[in-house]
């Protein structure tokens, strides 16, 4: 099950799969701080900064999740 999540292939990264909206927001803090980005701010307030370097690590996936049986996704609105 994925719950409000990007579906990652082989080579993605956080970078790639989110908005120009949202790379500009980790541009600007991670100017600002050297390392990290701060949370969005409709995150829980207790969500402490991440490290920009692991948005630009790329992920490895085989596939295997496209031979699960059944895929379920739900899209959190609010």
């Amino acid at each position: 099950m994925l719950l409000d999540a990007h579906v990652a292939q082989d080579g993605d990264t956080a970078w790639s799969l989110t908005s120009d909206e949202e790379r500009a927001w980790f541009l600007e803090d991670s100017q600002r701080t050297g390392d990290t980005v701060d949370p969005l701010p409709f995150f829980d307030r207790r969500a402490r900064p991440h490290p920009v370097g692991t948005l630009l690590q790329a992920v490895r996936l085989t596939g295997a999740w496209r031979t699960v049986p059944r895929t379920v996704f739900v899209e959190a609105l609010q």
